[in-house]
């Protein structure tokens, strides 16, 4: 029997649909997977440590640290390349819409949240912006990018870095203080507004900038805006 130039057509695309999918398991099965994985452990890490009221987060530097190497690590293990290629590859364009929308939403966010008074301004926004680098590193820098490699929809970097980003906040040691509903009631939404947006973000502009400067506001609002008279 021949195979007309019809039925030789109908192969192909089936094959490229195939390959195509294919591609999209894998492609969003490994970054999402390495995510978890270095996600959990910060998790792990929050019950080796005894959370001090007022005292400061105890992990934060083992957090950050994790964040950063895995980051790097998980940057390798998935494109099988040199990792310190990884922040060749950070996007740093400005996206200046993006960025100012992204920076008006973490404000809004952090508004709602609630204002806190802070007395040393200074140490209060270089943390901020400490947390905001290492976070984003990860979380957009890596996890995101790497989805919105295989999807060019950016609301599948969105919500596939919500849902690791949502794991994540569990090792966050002031969530001990709350317990059932309150506590799910949080990290439910830490993965609405503040991972999908951060993913979404990413995946829209493939630049590292305008999730850092959406994190920084919601770091940093809460105690900014009283300055300026906001309550």
């Amino acid at each position: 029997t021949k195979t007309g130039p019809k039925q030789g057509k109908k192969k192909s695309k089936s094959k490229k649909k195939r390959a195509a999918r294919d591609n999209l398991d894998t492609g969003l099965l490994a970054p999402m997977g390495l995510g978890f994985l270095s996600a959990l452990i910060p998790v792990m890490l929050l019950g080796k440590f005894a959370y001090r009221e007022n005292a400061g987060d105890p992990i934060e530097g083992a957090r950050y640290a994790v964040l950063l190497t895995s980051a790097v690590a998980c940057y390798g293990l998935l494109y099988r390349k040199n990792p310190l290629n990884f922040y060749k590859n950070l996007g740093f364009s400005i996206a200046p819409f993006w960025t100012v929308l992204g920076i008006g939403a973490g404000a809004g966010i952090s508004y709602t949240a609630g204002l806190a008074s802070v007395e040393n301004v200074g140490a209060y926004v270089f943390s901020g912006f400490i947390g905001t680098v290492f976070t984003v590193i990860f979380f957009g820098g890596f996890l995101a990018a790497a989805i919105a490699e295989v999807d060019d929809s950016p609301m599948v970097p969105g919500f596939l870095t919500a849902v690791v980003f949502g794991f994540y906040t569990l090792s966050y040691p002031w969530l001990r203080n709350l317990e059932d509903m309150a506590l799910w009631y949080w990290v439910a939404n830490m993965t609405i507004f503040v991972g999908f947006p951060m993913g979404f973000l990413m995946g829209r502009t493939r630049s590292i900038i305008p999730p850092f400067f959406f994190y920084l506001a919601i770091s940093i609002a809460p105690g900014i805006l009283p300055l300026f008279g906001i309550k």
